[in-house]
């Protein structure tokens, strides 16, 4: 069980660091196998499925999978996981055109989200939740619990998205990566914990 998911874990890093030549071998690799199959001990795997598809530009295969991965889940207490597929899946029907749809798990990721303070969820997919986070803003009245926490939001996936700008980037958009030094970076953490410009 340890090793499937620690390979999946190393894929998730190469999606995050745009290598998506190590995804698609990994997606091939693993086809028709147990990553077809929803169920809670194939749920990390499946999900990890549904980031590669994702980035690789199959997008209605994605939404497929997340949507999957929400029925797997239902009636559980597993609000990250929820927020996980809700946002991924989102990304999804928004590469598709599907803005309703997008729209719709975005809003039910936030409220699902902002009691727990899951801020990071959002963060963790960079640049396009970023540019859908402000088209959702922008489309909906927020209802003024979720302002403070939308725009944490916001903030954390703009970090994000200047640390990893390759992930789920436009296909074929090639990109030279961020260099950031070490000293920025360290900034950039301790944004994300909260402190000021001045601390």
């Amino acid at each position: 069980w340890l090793l499937p998911n620690a390979e999946a874990l190393l894929i998730r890093l190469d999606i995050s660091r745009g290598r998506l030549e190590k995804v698609e071998q990994w997606l091939v690799r693993h086809d028709g196998t147990e990553l077809d199959r929803c169920c809670p001990d194939s749920a990390y795997l499946v999900h990890t499925k549904a980031q590669a598809l994702l980035a690789l530009g199959r997008f209605r295969e994605a939404a497929m999978l997340t949507e999957d991965l929400l029925h797997s889940i239902e009636g559980d207490c597993r609000p990250i996981d929820r927020i996980e597929y809700l946002l991924d899946g989102a990304l999804a029907c928004e590469r598709m055109g599907d803005a309703v749809s997008a729209r719709s798990k975005v809003h039910d990721a936030l409220v699902l989200a902002q009691p727990y303070g899951y801020v990071r969820l959002f963060a963790d997919r960079g640049a396009p939740m970023l540019a859908l986070l402000d088209r959702f803003a922008r489309e909906t009245i927020l209802p003024e619990e979720l302002t403070s926490f939308w725009r944490r939001c916001v903030e954390a996936a703009r970090q994000f998205s200047l640390l990893f700008p390759a992930l789920y980037a436009p296909a074929g958009k090639e990109e030279e990566p961020l260099q950031l030094t070490r000293t920025e970076v360290q900034v950039l953490h301790l944004l994300a914990e909260g402190k000021t410009n001045r601390e």
